[in-house]
């Protein structure tokens, strides 16, 4: 099992070959999700090979935690019984058997997580309980239980992070045992908090409690995500004799997840929407002169489509080259080479290794197709930054210079590495990371060989240089037709640490602490959007390049370097901010040519719409174009109007076909 740190929390995250009992990529469900019992709902069974319809067993200290033997769904009765072991999650007692659950999607919408149990056992006082739980692992949750304690039957609400209980409230006193009780999760990403209420016999609800959740819970750092299982937050309900001698068996009667439900953003643009499925999770996006949209996936495949005037595929050509040659490959970047014609597309890809968090050490590379069938490869750069966790070679785009521009994501959570044990490890940043690279590619004495391999933190004997630095994490970025050039940055959602000094040398571990007591680590930041110019610093450090100030300089009380830039841009915390497009189309009587459209991959699961000044040095105003999407990633623009977003978390893509009385 792999270990991975987000935020303030430590937990486990299940490997491949440990989702057992059912696969990794069905962990994960679509909202509503609704369980009644009262037919084989598949996926986890119970002792008679009925399915219960969970997908997912929270994994204790040891062994796998499914007992399918304590498990019975009653399809006459519409019920669902848990037999009792004295395991539970609590503090260490990491021992819970039977926490059966659901994958959830945390960050895109706001998660009612529901069910009922069914006359519960009165128990004997030994804290006997049964109920719904959130979280991570059994190190991390909330839970909300009917308990029977010394004091009586209560309705409980705890949480506990990282092994210690962080807060709990509990009711008075109930007598229940003849009752049908009501629980309820109700998840909040925006807020960051997570209420629990109860009803009983159907009254009135009465919330116990709201806490503030650590951003762990709620997988808003897709850094740390297993992108065949889709999310590290889970719900549902477990059933536990604790301290008594006794098994119980508790009755549920459902269990659902729904997200509650908002009004659509007012965007006043409308959209044709239909959607189509991907072979692998959708990362990149680029329309080709061939009139064919080409996908990259996350492994490393490329699919290129023909589509129909309703956007759906009559013909699907899957290209296997690069997976052919190097296996998986995290592959977040395509673009088309400015020579192709319809008869002879170019095919230019930024990966680096294939694992999500342990990325191998120089391992990205920008890679040509060409050829019958896309079968010539020529890798033109290698040696690329990669760090520890997903960050890498992210998007690539040719410049109006003919120029190759390549986002390369920093090694660090903050620009200096720690000891925190975060899915960052102790990889430092390297003179090429955190920066939008530039590369001659087209030029005869190009030399694409970046690797140091004598170090790895010196210099790069290659021909591509940093065009700008001082960039977390730039996912996409876009050459606007007003002659300027603009990225979206992540946010720092992790325990990250800036340089333990602010003048060169700098290098070193940083103090995990926070910065407000002395050490330096600057806490949650915001997603930005940036106006890029060659040479600036945006303020993501890098001892290698001695930059060794924070942003402004103010978590360090020092004056910010004299090249660096502010944002354009606050785009607030925790949306993972990524694809970013300037849309062209004279669709909408040309209400939207000209403005910046943006994909928020967590939290909105939406579109952002940037409407410039005249001279591009502002943004004049933002909102939200359109909604309710699955995790975003990112966007392309074909040409008659239609807007193409890569739904990461559904392996699919949704076509926004305008509806205007204008043309293009």
């Amino acid at each position: 099992m792999t270990m991975l740190f987000l935020g303030n929390l430590v937990f486990a995250l299940p490997a491949s070959a440990q989702c057992s009992p059912v696969a990794c990529s069905q962990i994960l469900v679509e909202l509503p999700y609704q369980l009644n019992f009262s037919k084989d709902h598949g996926f986890i069974d119970d002792k008679n090979a009925v399915g219960t319809g969970f997908t997912y067993v929270d994994p204790p200290a040891s062994g796998s935690g499914y007992q399918s033997s304590k498990l019975l769904v009653s399809l006459s009765a519409g019920t669902f019984k848990i037999t009792t072991t004295s395991g539970l999650a609590y503090l260490g007692a990491n021992s819970q058997v039977n926490a059966l659950g659901v994958g959830i999607d945390a960050p895109s919408q706001l998660s009612i997580i529901d069910t009922t149990v069914v006359n519960p056992p009165a128990g004997t006082g030994k804290y006997e309980q049964a109920g719904l739980w959130f979280g991570n692992d059994q190190d991390n949750y909330v839970k909300v239980v009917v308990i029977s304690t010394p004091n009586g039957t209560l309705l409980q609400y705890l949480m506990e992070v990282n092994g210690a209980l962080k807060s709990t409230v509990s009711s008075s006193p109930k007598t229940l045992s003849s009752s049908k009780v009501g629980l309820q999760l109700r998840v909040d990403p925006a807020s960051r908090t997570i209420a629990a209420s109860y009803t009983i016999n159907g009254g009135s609800r009465v919330t116990l409690g709201s806490f503030p959740a650590p951003t762990g819970f709620f997988s808003f750092d897709a850094a740390g995500v297993d992108p065949e299982i889709g999310t590290n937050s889970f719900g549902g309900i477990f059933a536990s004799h604790r301290n008594a001698t006794t098994a119980l068996t508790y009755t549920f009667d459902k269990f659902s997840v729904v997200a509650e439900q908002t009004p659509p953003p007012s965007g006043g643009f409308d959209f044709t929407r239909t959607t189509f499925p991907v072979a692998d999770s959708p990362t990149s996006m680029v329309w080709g002169p061939d009139n064919r949209l080409y996908v990259a996936g996350v492994t490393g495949k490329v699919q290129a489509f023909t589509l129909n005037s309703a956007k759906q595929p009559t013909n699907t050509q899957t290209i296997n080259t690069l997976t052919n040659s190097l296996g998986t490959r995290l592959l977040l970047g395509i673009t088309v080479d400015p020579a192709s014609t319809a008869s002879n597309v170019i095919l230019w890809l930024s990966h680096s290794s294939g694992s999500q968090n342990s990325g191998v050490a120089n391992s990205g590379m920008v890679t040509r197709l060409s050829g019958s069938n896309f079968s010539t490869m020529q890798h033109v750069i290698t040696g690329l930054p990669r760090a520890i966790a997903n960050h890498g070679p992210n998007s690539l785009h040719f410049g109006p210079d003919g120029k190759l521009y390549i986002a390369i994501g920093g090694n660090t959570g903050a620009g200096a590495p720690n000891t925190a044990n975060t899915e960052f490890g102790t990889r430092a940043e390297q003179p090429l990371s955190a920066a939008v690279l530039v590369a001659d590619v087209k030029n005869s004495s190009f030399d694409g060989s970046c690797a140091n391999t004598s170090n790895i933190y010196g210099t790069p004997p290659c021909s591509v240089k940093t065009y700008a630095t001082g960039l977390r994490n730039v996912y996409d970025f876009v050459f606007h037709s007003n002659g300027k050039l603009y990225a979206t940055d992540n946010g720092l959602g992790v325990d990250g640490t800036f340089p333990p000094t602010h003048t060169p040398p700098c290098t070193g571990f940083g103090d995990i602490a926070s910065a407000s007591s002395g050490g330096d680590n600057p806490g949650d930041q915001p997603d930005l959007l940036h106006l890029l110019q060659q040479g600036k610093y945006y303020g993501h450090p890098d001892p290698y390049r001695n930059q060794c100030v924070y942003k402004d300089g103010d978590y360090q009380n020092v004056p910010p370097l004299t090249n660096w830039v502010p944002p354009l841009l606050d785009l607030g915390f925790n949306h993972s901010t990524n694809g970013l497009i300037e849309y062209k189309s004279s669709a909408f009587c040309n209400a939207l040519k000209g403005n910046m459209l943006a994909t928020n991959y967590s939290v909105g699961d939406d579109i952002t719409r940037f409407q410039l000044s005249t001279d591009g040095q502002s943004v004049l105003a933002s909102s939200s174009l359109i909604g309710s999407f699955d995790d975003p990633l990112t966007l392309t623009q074909g040409p008659d109007g239609t807007i193409y977003v890569a739904e990461f978390g559904a392996n699919r893509v949704a076509a926004l076909i305008p509806v205007s009385a204008c043309t293009q």
